[in-house]
């Protein structure tokens, strides 16, 4: 997989990875990503939803990519790839009770 202005996969293979990221992510679909949308936006007013929503799909594509790796743990890997958003730990428990509320687990 290629990231950034050196990725030379396909047109196709980029898709193709896409849809297996947001299928790992968001299983249910636009639905699902509404949902945590909403809820997020709900719980954590004031906040920029663009880059919170970025940070969760970040937070939550390394748990169900590594399932030795724990919540806190997944949350510092994304916190230094999502430097455009400075998750206080107050924020961090919003966004574990959002997780766990759309299936995502501990």
């Amino acid at each position: 997989m290629g990231s950034g202005v050196f990725d030379f996969r396909s047109k196709e293979e980029r898709e193709r990875d896409y849809k297996a990221f947001y299928k790992r992510v968001f299983p249910g679909g636009e639905v699902q990503k509404e949902r945590v949308r909403s809820a997020l936006a709900e719980r954590l007013p004031g906040e920029e939803i663009t880059f919170l929503l970025m940070y969760y799909i970040t937070l939550k594509d390394a748990i169900v990519l590594d399932d030795e790796l724990d919540f806190y743990e997944a949350a510092a890997q994304a916190q230094r790839k999502m430097s455009v958003i400075k998750v206080t730990p107050q924020m961090l428990e919003i966004i574990r009770e959002v997780m766990e509320q759309d299936g995502a687990g501990e």
